[in-house]
C-alpha cells in the first residue's frame, strides 16, 4: 500500500482532509523510524507491518518526456496492510474472473448492420439545399457555385466557389442571413478551406443520421490498430470515422446535457474493447453509484473486481488504481 492511499484512506474514514492525514501519516511515519533503528520491522497488530526497504541507485526513466534520468539509492518505508484492513479499505477482493476454455472474441455480427446505401431523397434534399444555397448568395450580390458536398452524420461541408471579384469576407460576413435564410440554428464558416481554392459552409443536416458501432469497428484502420485500447468515437463532420487509444489518454472528460449521448459513448468505448482485447490484456474497474449503466457489464471475464455500486467501495478502488499507477512508474 503507497503513502498515497493510506493518506486518501485515512482522510476517508476520520473525515478530516488530505493534508491531515498526511500530517498524522507523517507524525506516525518519525515515531516508526525511531522503531525500526533498533529492528528491521515493526507489527501493529490488526493493523499490519511496517518495513525498511533499501533501494539500490538505479537508471529510470522520465515518463512525460522519455528521457533517462538517475534515481539515488534511498531508503523507504513499506507497509503491508494487515488482512483485515485490506479487505475493509478493498471491500472486495481483487481476483480475476476465471474463464472455462479458451477466450473467443465476441462476433461483430452481433451488432446491427448500417444502411448500405443513402436514400435518394436524401441525395435530392441536398441538391435542393446546395441550390437555395446559390440563389440566397446571389440575392445578396455575392455570386459563388457550389462545386462539392461532403455530407456527415450531423452537418454537411458545402464547398463554394466564388464569383469573380468576390472576396471572401464578402461570404463570412453573411453568416447569419444564410442562417436565417436556410433555416438552420447556425452555419460555420471555412474561408478558405485549407489547401483548396474553395470556401466551405457547414450547415446542420435537417435528419442526424446514426451512426453505427458496427461500420468503425469492421473498418480496416481499427482492426489494424496495436493498442488493445483502441476506442471508436464516432465520426467527423466529413462522415469518416474517428477512433482514439486510450493509453495515450492520460485524462478524459465526457460533457454534455441530458440527453446528448454521454452514456451512449461509454458504452461503445466499452464495446469496442471488449470486441478486440481478451481478458488476458485489459481489466475494468468499473464504478456506477447512481446503478443505472453500468449493472449490464457484470459477469463479464474482463472485471477486475465486480462492478462496484457503493460510494464506500468506489473510493476504495479509485485509490487501489491510484497506487497501481504509482507502482508501475517506479
Amino acid at each position: 500500500m503507497t503513502q498515497a492511499q493510506m493518506t486518501a484512506y485515512l482522510a476517508a474514514k476520520v473525515g478530516i482532509s488530505k493534508r491531515q492525514a498526511k500530517s498524522m501519516l507523517d507524525e506516525l511515519n518519525e515515531l516508526v523510524t525511531r522503531q525500526l533503528k533498533q529492528k528491521g520491522s515493526l507489527r501493529l497488530a490488526g493493523f499490519g507491518v511496517f518495513r525498511k526497504r533499501k533501494l539500490k541507485a538505479r537508471i529510470g526513466r522520465n515518463p512525460a518526456t522519455g528521457e533517462q534520468i538517475k534515481i539515488p539509492a534511498r531508503t523507504r518505508l513499506r507497509f503491508t496492510p494487515a488482512k483485515a484492513l485490506k479487505d475493509s479499505i478493498l471491500g472486495v477482493r481483487l481476483r480475476p474472473a476465471r474463464m472455462k476454455g479458451a477466450y473467443q472474441l465476441p462476433r461483430l455480427e452481433l451488432l446491427d448492420n448500417p444502411p448500405l446505401e443513402k436514400s435518394k431523397a436524401d441525395e435530392v434534399a441536398l441538391e435542393q439545399r446546395a441550390r437555395v444555397l446559390e440563389q440566397k448568395l446571389a440575392g445578396f450580390g455575392v455570386p459563388a457555385q457550389v462545386i462539392a458536398m461532403q455530407p456527415g452524420p450531423v452537418v454537411t461541408l458545402y464547398k463554394l466557389e466564388p464569383g469573380e471579384r468576390v472576396k471572401v469576407s464578402q461570404i463570412v460576413n453573411l453568416a447569419d442571413d444564410l442562417a436565417l435564410a436556410l433555416r438552420a440554428p447556425a452555419v460555420r464558416m471555412l474561408a478558405p478551406i485549407p489547401g483548396e481554392a474553395a470556401v466551405g459552409i457547414e450547415i446542420p443536416n435537417g435528419k442526424r443520421e446514426p451512426v453505427y458501432l458496427r461500420e468503425l469497428l469492421t473498418a480496416e484502420e481499427f482492426k489494424k490498430a496495436a493498442s488493445p485500447l483502441t476506442v471508436a468515437l464516432g465520426k467527423d463532420i466529413a462522415g469518416r470515422p474517428v477512433w482514439a487509444d486510450l493509453a495515450a489518454m492520460p485524462h478524459l472528460l465526457i460533457a454534455g446535457a441530458t440527453g446528448t449521448g454521454k452514456s451512449v459513448l461509454i458504452h461503445a468505448m466499452l464495446a469496442s474493447i471488449l470486441f478486440k482485447a481478451t481478458a488476458d490484456e485489459v481489466r475494468f474497474i468499473l464504478i456506477d453509484p447512481k446503478m443505472l449503466e453500468l449493472s449490464v457489464y457484470e459477469g463479464i471475464p474482463h472485471l477486475l473486481v465486480p462492478v462496484v455500486m457503493e460510494v464506500e467501495k468506489a473510493a476504495a478502488a479509485l485509490v487501489w488504481a491510484m497506487g497501481e499507477v504509482e507502482a508501475r512508474y517506479r
